[in-house]
């Protein structure tokens, strides 16, 4: 992968303490059973981290998927 077209986002800290902040809060919402509000932040993370997350995460999107599908919005 050329790093000069591509920078490694992982390097940086500004972007990364936003893409920590957006999971954090992910995260945090899901606890709270706002699993649609969980989305949001997980969605705002990803494509601030460039869409790659990791499988981790694709797991949990599935699962408050399918707990935001069970419950009404309010």
């Amino acid at each position: 992968m050329d790093t000069t077209r591509f920078p490694d986002r992982r390097k940086e800290p500004r972007r990364r303490a936003a893409v920590d902040v957006a999971l954090a809060l992910a995260e945090l919402n899901a606890t709270w059973n706002d699993f649609d509000r969980a989305l949001e932040h997980l969605a705002a993370a990803e494509e601030l981290a460039g869409g790659v997350l990791g499988e981790r995460w694709d797991e949990k999107r599935e699962r408050w998927l399918e707990e935001a599908a069970l419950r009404p919005t309010p």
